[in-house]
Formats: structure tokens, C-alpha cells, sequence
């Protein structure tokens, strides 16, 4: 992940380490260890905050960017008393804040890092564990694949309400999807969104309104 100005970028390793590289100078300028078994970190908007989400042990880091001191550790600990691994950790710039979702209990946290943030996690549940994960554009929508073989499910990030058992059968890669207007047969712009079916051989088009299935491309 990159700084905003996009002069450092840092690195995570799956052994534990976050790099911070200087591509003027061309060279490590901080590094720490924050984890046996790392999952990914990202970087704030503003560029002060790295937050590191971890499989061992389960945790959230929170390092301050400028020497990648440590801040706060977060063990992820869900409300069932779950210790739970780290599916991944995302920067939501409009939001100003990461999104972490957890891979062993049900549940989203979100952490404001605005001003004077305390990295108190707003806890979101979830009607299943999340394993794949996207984001609307606008950050509004968490799109994700759970265990359940007859689809997956939708988060609203500002109700933290979750619509369950949308149309993505199979092996759906939603990391490797994406978003787009389009006009439909009425003329009206309407937004979708598409990802690939590992498991199918297709690809699923959904109304990003309705998140209903528009229609399914095979890719033989």
C-alpha cells in the first residue's frame, strides 16, 4: 500500500514484518514485526495510520506511519468471546476509517481514525462469517461470499443492517470484480456490479439497487 503522496510504500510480509521502502531514496526506512503470520495491512488517508490485520496470533496492529512505531494492539475478539483470525483490512477513504472483517466469528469492525482516534471498534454483525469481500465505490455496501453454498450477502456500513442470500452460487472471486454505470433497456443509468464464478465457469451481473442477478455470462 502506498502513501498518499505516494512516495513510501509499505509492505507486509506473511511472516509478520511491515516495511516501510522510500522510493526517492530507494530504501527501507522503518521496519517492524507485528505478527507470526500476517494476513495485510492498509494505510490511512491521511497517511498517519497503518493498521496490520493478522491470522496468528488473531489481532488488528495499529502502527503510527511515520516510523512504524507500534500504537495499539487489538486482539480480535468477537462478541461470542470467538478469538478470531483476520480476514483482511481495508482503508475506507470516504469514510475515514478501516474495515476489518473477521474470518472465525461473524462479525465487521469499523475503526474512525479521524482527529483523535481511540481505534475503538464499531462492531457490525454479520448473518454469516465473511470469507471473500469487495466494496461499493462509495463504500456503502460491503459485498461478501460466505460459507453458504447458495449465495452471499450485503452489509450496509452506515445501518449495519446485512441483506443475506443474494444471487452468487458456487465460488464467486468478488475481490476480482468490479463496478460500473450502465444504461438498460429502458434507458435508465443503472449500477452493476460483475465478478467472476470460479466454480462455474461464468460471470454474475448484479443490480447494485435490487442486488438481483441481471444475467450470467458463461466463459466456457
Amino acid at each position: 500500500e502506498f502513501s498518499p503522496t505516494g512516495r513510501f510504500v509499505y509492505f507486509a510480509s506473511r511472516d509478520g514484518w511491515v516495511s516501510k521502502y522510500d522510493l526517492q531514496s530507494q530504501r527501507i526506512v522503518a521496519e517492524i514485526r507485528v505478527a507470526l503470520n500476517t494476513r495485510n495491512l492498509a494505510v490511512s488517508q491521511d497517511g498517519r495510520w497503518v493498521m496490520v490485520g493478522n491470522y496468528l496470533p488473531g489481532s488488528l496492529v495499529v502502527l503510527d506511519a511515520a516510523e512504524l512505531k507500534p500504537v495499539k494492539e487489538i486482539p480480535a475478539l468477537g462478541t461470542d468471546g470467538t478469538l478470531s483470525r483476520v480476514s483482511a483490512v481495508y482503508t475506507a477513504p470516504p469514510r475515514k476509517s478501516f474495515i476489518a472483517a473477521l474470518k472465525d466469528t461473524k462479525e465487521v469492525w469499523e475503526f474512525l481514525y479521524e482527529e483523535d482516534p481511540s481505534f475503538t471498534p464499531r462492531r457490525l454483525l454479520a448473518d454469516d462469517f465473511l470469507d471473500d469481500f469487495s466494496f461499493t465505490p462509495d463504500y456503502r455496501y460491503l459485498l461478501a461470499t460466505s460459507r453458504k453454498a447458495k449465495g452471499g450477502q450485503v452489509i450496509d456500513m452506515q445501518t449495519g443492517n446485512s441483506l443475506t442470500d443474494i444471487p452468487l452460487p458456487g465460488m464467486p472471486h468478488l475481490g476480482s470484480g468490479i463496478y460500473w454505470t450502465r444504461t438498460n433497456e429502458q434507458g435508465q443509468e443503472q449500477q452493476v456490479f460483475a465478478t467472476p464464478n470460479i466454480a462455474q465457469g461464468t460471470i454474475s451481473v448484479l443490480d447494485m439497487n435490487t442486488w438481483e442477478l441481471i444475467t450470467e455470462i458463461s466463459t466456457l
